[in-house]
């Protein structure tokens, strides 16, 4: 769960080989059925991929970084949490809203308030166990 913007991580179930959490959903095949979280590394996301799984994200922070922009902002669905948040700082989320951070090329255009629908590969989504935190599937090799 280390990383600087750290690895996004939603509530979700798993049955029948499908994973939802929000409205993000997937197949899985293999996966357990029960409770999970739901893990996205914040590089992974991709924009203008349909034929992706995709998660609705409403922009609430940008941060221009030269080298890169990270958008901060939530999506529908309950936060998990990694145990490495800095708890010093207040939640960007609130009710059925979990924060979402993305990292974009330098040359991307975000404004708060923005709606994005963020594609994500589904090697490339990680899916733990909710109650031990174990890794339930691990992404495919690609």
């Amino acid at each position: 769960f280390i990383g600087s913007p750290p690895m996004n991580l939603v509530r979700g179930r798993a049955d029948g080989g499908r994973v939802v959490a929000g409205t993000f959903e997937m197949q899985r095949p293999g996966t357990p059925d029960g409770e999970v979280v739901v893990g996205v590394r914040p590089e992974a996301f991709v924009l203008g991929r349909e034929d992706l799984p995709v998660i609705e994200v409403v922009i609430e922070v940008v941060e221009p970084l030269g080298d890169e922009i990270i958008v901060h902002g939530t999506a529908e669905g309950s936060a998990a949490r990694s145990g490495a948040e800095e708890d010093d700082l207040p939640p960007i989320a609130s009710g059925s809203r979990a924060p979402i951070t993305a990292r974009f090329d330098p040359t991307a255009r975000f404004q708060p308030g923005q709606r994005l629908r963020l594609g994500v590969e589904p090697d490339r989504v990680h899916v733990f166990d909710a109650r031990s935190g174990l890794a339930l599937a691990a992404p495919a090799a690609g």
